[in-house]
């Protein structure tokens, strides 16, 4: 398991990812993990302006698996 936090300390926002790896065979790996941005508007994990729009662009939630082989 492996865990990330990245935090501003100025306005707040953070981004938290979690992952676990696994070695389902020898030569096969199972990946999954979680990517969750929190924040609020105007910071850059909670949506931050588009210039020129009523817009706000931010990094979205993510889980994702993947498997691996090797040969």
């Amino acid at each position: 398991m492996y865990t990330n936090l990245i935090a501003n300390l100025d306005d707040g926002s953070k981004y938290l990812q979690l992952r676990g790896m696994y070695d389902w065979l020898q030569n096969v790996q199972l990946i999954a993990g979680v990517n969750l941005p929190s924040g609020n508007r105007g910071t850059e994990y909670g949506g931050a302006p588009v210039a020129g729009t009523s817009s706000f662009a931010s990094t979205g939630k993510l889980v994702y698996l993947r498997g691996a082989y090797y040969f």
